[in-house]
Formats: structure tokens, sequence, C-alpha cells
């Protein structure tokens, strides 16, 4: 996964109806992660919560759903590939 290329204005544009997704804040508040704005990559222990619950799958789902393009997301400090993200979080 590319870990420098910023990504495009398009790409925001792509990922901003998650914003108003209705698993974004149940998952977030489960997990203890935050996804919009990104607080950076999920830890481990915020990992194990997102893989077991239905919303934050259900939301990893539709991040999916956008077809990511696989480049940094830049917000502030905290950079995330949202395509690695969705994809790789929570395989076996």
């Amino acid at each position: 996964y590319n870990e420098t290329k910023p990504c495009e204005l398009a790409d925001y544009f792509k990922l901003a109806p998650l914003a108003t997704n209705p698993n974004l804040e149940p998952c977030q508040k489960a997990s203890g992660w935050t996804m919009l704005p990104p607080s950076g990559y999920p830890t481990p222990a915020q990992l194990e919560v997102i893989c077991k619950n239905q919303q934050c799958l259900a939301l990893l789902d539709a991040v999916k759903a956008t077809n990511p393009s696989d480049c940094v997301l830049v917000f502030n400090d905290v950079r995330l590939n949202v395509k690695k993200v969705a994809e790789t979080s929570c395989k076996a």
C-alpha cells in the first residue's frame, strides 16, 4: 500500500458520505478509534474490537464499497491510507 502519495481532492469527496453512515458513531464509540476525522491507524487493541463489532464491520464494508484509492489522506499531521485500513484491518 502506498504510504507517501497524497490523495486527490476527488478521493476526499468519494469518502464524504461515510460521515453520515449510521455505523460510524457506534463503531467509533465502541472501539475508541476515530475514523472521521482520522486519529491515525487503529491500535491492535482497537482492531480487536473493530473486527468483532458488527457496526464496525459494516462501516469497513461501506468504506470498501467506495473503492478507495491507494493513497494517503492527510488531516493536519495525521496520514492514513483508507484502502489499507479497509482491506487489511480484519484479515485473519
